[in-house]
């Protein structure tokens, strides 16, 4: 923040779509803020808004300094080399021990859910780079971090977070064209899943498809967590009962009760539509989705000309968005920091690409006139491009 505030602010012109990413995080801190004043657990508010405040700044501070390629690019590496560090580590552990003990304890004071909740963004951006990035020794490692990475999740036994790896993998191959590389590496991705997943991970992840008396208890409750979480935000819809209190009226609201005064509702809308009301939730939800709706028609329509940083980039923030929604219907913590991360990769993205590709059109105008396309991206000066 000082090298920030001494430099001049300098930095990415937020605007449009951007800038209201940016302003629906500020929203949804906002309406936190003032729900806070009628929690029905002032002290758990308090403790979730002396962190939040700071990760919605840090945020937007992210989208204003990641102003250029290099920066985009070296923010994937930060996460995918940081948690790929984690990812080793708990995969060693299970290799010299036989035993899966973070399924157990958790990993750096999160428990099991929530860490392999935490990982889908760093998973995206491994991803990404495995599969947008023309360095060979860059995808290959990118792609053995990744499959660390999808077995630390398998280790941690969080079937929500292997359903978000399933649904980030699928989402990434129908984007990808479909090239000899592409369908060897998608071959490459499935074939290791299926030889690391061993029989008990094959069980705990089957049984959540099962139904009526089959149901195991974790997934029974989930069921019935969510439904209380329905009835809370439908008695509290406008301010919710509190940050990080709804979990407080669980107990209540849970068919059949519960003995105890506190139980998370493993499901991340609720947990923000319960503490901070519906309008924040569409307002955080709205920080995230509008720049994955921004990069997907980029991608859609001009995926041709990116270049290698953009593709990077792109795919990582629209896959690792994918996982980490998709795990977060299961398990639920607002305050871990790589889905904020991973947005102000996304909202920075929009920005620079954009201003990227209006380069390119001023290069092509001044060539022969009309849109940059992939016929006429080749023939642009080495300086302009």
């Amino acid at each position: 923040m000082i090298g920030f505030l001494v430099g001049g602010l300098r930095g990415n012109q937020i605007k449009g779509v951007s800038l209201f990413a940016c302003c629906s995080l500020v929203a949804y801190l906002g309406l936190s803020y003032i729900s806070y004043f009628m929690s029905v657990n002032p002290r758990d508010s308090a403790w979730f808004l002396s962190f939040m405040w700071k990760i919605v700044l840090m945020a937007v501070v992210g989208v204003a300094l990641l102003d250029r390629p290099g920066r985009l690019t070296a923010l994937v590496w930060v996460f995918v080399l940081a948690q790929g560090y984690n990812a080793l580590r708990i995969n060693e552990d299970y290799f010299r021990t036989g035993i899966a003990w973070y399924a157990l304890r958790g990993w750096a004071y999160q428990d099991n859910n929530i860490y392999s909740m935490l990982t889908m963004p760093a998973a995206g951006c491994s991803l990404g780079l495995m599969v947008g990035g023309t360095r060979t020794w860059q995808r290959l490692l990118a792609g053995g971090i990744f499959t660390l990475q999808m077995h630390e999740v398998m280790l941690l036994a969080s079937r929500g977070a292997m359903l978000g790896g399933i649904a980030m993998g699928a989402f990434c191959f129908l984007l990808i064209p479909k090239t000899k590389y592409s369908l060897l590496a998608a071959a490459a991705v499935v074939t290791a899943a299926a030889l690391l997943a061993g029989p008990s991970v094959t069980r705990e992840f089957a049984s959540s498809f099962e139904s009526g008396e089959d149901l195991d208890s974790s997934a029974d409750s989930r069921f019935k967590l969510w439904e209380a979480g329905w009835n809370i935000t439908l008695d509290y819809p406008l301010l919710g009962v509190g940050p990080n209190a709804g979990r407080r009226l669980v107990p209540r609201y849970y068919a059949g009760g519960l003995d105890t005064t506190n139980k998370s509702l493993h499901n991340i809308i609720f947990d923000i539509s319960t503490g901070s009301g519906v309008p924040a939730t569409f307002a955080y939800y709205s920080f995230f989705i509008a720049p994955w709706l921004a990069l997907l028609r980029i991608w859609i329509r001009g995926r041709q000309v990116l270049p290698s940083w953009a593709r990077v980039s792109t795919l990582a923030y629209l896959c690792g968005l994918v996982g980490y929604f998709v795990s977060g219907m299961f398990a639920t913590s607002p305050l871990i920091e790589t889905p904020y991360g991973l947005g102000a990769l996304g909202c920075a993205a929009v920005l620079v690409i954009r201003r990227h590709l209006r380069q390119l059109d001023s290069a092509a105008d001044g060539i022969g006139g009309g849109k940059v396309d992939a016929g006429t991206v080749n023939d642009l000066p080495t300086a302009a491009a």
